[in-house]
């Protein structure tokens, strides 16, 4: 999405997307130590400053992968779900969420607006091999 937005060609046959506003991820966000941010508040600073542009009514991107993988399982459970929710009720943002914490899925079953997906593997060896459907 991000290099479509500007213009480079993506390695697909087709695509289609909406211009957003904005892109906001959370994959890799490193600790920063000169301004005394552990990996966790380095987090918790980048949902928020997603959470406040989509606040003010921005049609965005947001990716976040595996949310607070800092903490232990169940404050990330937590974190997860409060967050998901939250960002559900901004219907003109596009929000993208991986996790292994299958129980946040099974938390969300109920809201309309939100759709799971996953990419089914087979190990072969030791090398993953995603399935086609």
């Amino acid at each position: 999405m991000y290099l479509a937005h500007m213009g480079f060609p993506v390695a697909a046959a087709s695509m289609e997307f909406s211009v957003r506003e904005g892109l906001y991820s959370s994959i890799n966000v490193a600790d920063n130590i000169g301004m005394g941010y552990s990996h966790f508040y380095a987090e918790v600073v980048r949902v928020k400053r997603a959470a406040e542009a989509a606040a003010m009514g921005k049609s965005l991107l947001l990716m976040f992968d595996e949310l607070f993988k800092g903490t232990n399982v169940k404050d990330a459970f937590d974190g997860t779900l409060a967050v998901t929710e939250g960002f559900s009720e901004y219907r003109d943002c596009l929000f993208i969420v991986s996790t292994h914490i299958i129980e946040v899925g099974q938390a969300l079953q109920g809201k309309p607006n939100i759709r799971f997906g996953y990419m089914p593997t087979l190990m072969e060896g030791s090398i993953p091999c995603i399935l086609t459907r």
